[in-house]
């Protein structure tokens, strides 16, 4: 990876976490401290989730589309890929989610510093 690809991810994680800041800051009830704290807990669980999302997409999809899947007519080939595609989405989500939250977003924003700002 490079440093401008590393670059590019971490203002997108940082875009994320603004978004959601601002968001949950201008929606949440309450007095200012409670409103900051909810803006502060639900911005570190959307940029977790959005980094274990993309730490766990290539090993989900390898279990869900690593075997070739044979059906005897049309509908039951449109219905078991929109069914295939619904479970690896909720699937690639909870996942994500775990990943990200319980540090693998950390991990990854670390990682890409790293990355980035290393002079070599």
């Amino acid at each position: 990876m490079t440093r401008e690809e590393a670059g590019n991810q971490l203002f997108r994680g940082y875009i994320i976490a603004i978004i959601t800041f601002g968001v949950t800051l201008f929606i949440a009830n309450g007095e200012i401290l409670d409103k900051f704290s909810i803006a502060l807990l639900a911005t570190y669980f959307i940029w977790g989730t959005y980094w274990g999302i993309r730490i766990a997409f290539r090993f989900v999809s390898s279990i869900f589309f690593g075997n070739n899947l044979f059906y005897t007519n049309i509908w039951d080939a449109i219905k078991g890929r929109y069914s295939l595609m619904l479970w690896f989405y909720i699937t690639l989500f909870v996942i994500g989610y775990f990943i990200g939250v319980f540090g693998g977003g950390l991990y990854k924003q670390i990682r890409l510093m790293i990355i980035k700002y290393s002079y070599h």
